[in-house]
């Protein structure tokens, strides 16, 4: 049974607190509003795809454009928008042992922040806001102009 749930990371996850059924659940076959939210979140994913698309492509248009994060939101924000790498330039990361290294799938290069100004990005789009003014910093502090989007 599920007692509560809660947005956290300044909502970038759901916390869910349950506890076990002491009597046994019965299984229904009835399906209830699943298949209607199954269609609602596929024409969502279509419709946020499409749109992180046409974005990246503006930007692209101005620039040469990053995505700031090799972890799993930067992975699959990569493969759903740019699996093609014809959009994007290069996938940053503060990990070292990341850098040098690929994304899995579409072979984005995976680069320091320090990197960025020589690879002329003029963009990069934040898989994690909640690191922007940590970002920003280091940017700051390595003189690079980079707008971040989010």
């Amino acid at each position: 049974m599920v007692d509560s749930v809660r947005h956290v990371f300044r909502g970038q996850y759901l916390w869910l607190e349950a506890t076990l059924a002491h009597e046994a659940l019965s299984v229904s076959k009835n399906p209830g509003t699943v298949p209607v939210l199954a269609e609602q979140f596929s024409q969502e994913e279509v419709r946020l795809k499409n749109e992180w698309t046409q974005r990246t492509r503006a930007l692209a248009a101005r620039g040469k454009v990053a995505i700031w994060g090799a972890g799993a939101k930067g992975v699959t924000f990569a493969n759903l928008v740019d699996g093609e790498r014809n959009l994007v330039d290069c996938i940053v990361d503060l990990n070292p042992y990341k850098q040098g290294r690929f994304l899995p799938g579409t072979g984005h290069p995976i680069v320091s922040y320090q990197e960025l100004g020589r690879r002329g990005v003029t963009s990069a789009i934040l898989m994690n806001p909640n690191y922007r003014a940590e970002n920003q910093a280091l940017l700051r502090a390595a003189q690079l102009r980079i707008d971040l989007i989010e």
